[in-house]
């Protein structure tokens, strides 16, 4: 609960002789950046800012080294990898159990498109994978992406 006290790791780096990594709220590259400068940590570790967002570390690792940054999937791209990801969770857990897993998950990604909370409601209800692929498939591609501030709201969830 509350915001991350990045200030509060640097007498952690300051006491001992390995790396020490931050972590909470990072969010982004900037909040990557302020996290390193306020804790003096090594690096940062991403947590509940990735959720629905599985691009967003290689995002930060290229900013904070200097590289183009990986674009953001879009489209048509995005919900194929949602797919995928649901796929690879039924293929890891089983049909069933990973079905209940993946909820959570496809809650996630949902959650960084603008206008899918009936989506989302169908999607937690379907018991059939084919199904859940199909919606997937044909109902993310023309979604655009929520505000900028959803993922601020993720972490308070």
């Amino acid at each position: 609960k509350g915001a991350a006290d990045w200030a509060a790791i640097r007498a952690v780096v300051d006491a001992v002789s390995i790396p020490v990594v931050a972590n909470g709220d990072i969010l982004d590259a900037a909040t990557a950046r302020r996290a390193l400068a306020a804790s003096g940590a090594a690096g940062v570790m991403v947590g509940r800012g990735a959720r629905g967002r599985p691009w967003l570390p290689a995002q930060i690792a290229a900013a904070l080294a200097g590289r183009d940054v990986p674009e953001e999937p879009r489209g048509r791209a995005r919900a194929e990898m949602i797919a995928a990801h649901h796929d690879a969770m039924l293929s890891h857990y089983g049909r069933d159990v990973g079905l209940r897993c993946a909820r959570k998950h496809l809650c996630w990604h949902l959650e960084t498109l603008a206008g899918t909370d009936a989506l989302r409601a169908r999607l937690m209800r379907m018991t059939e994978p084919d199904a859940v692929r199909r919606a997937l498939l044909e109902e993310l591609p023309d979604r655009p992406a929520a505000a900028a501030d959803a993922p601020a709201k993720a972490l308070a969830a």
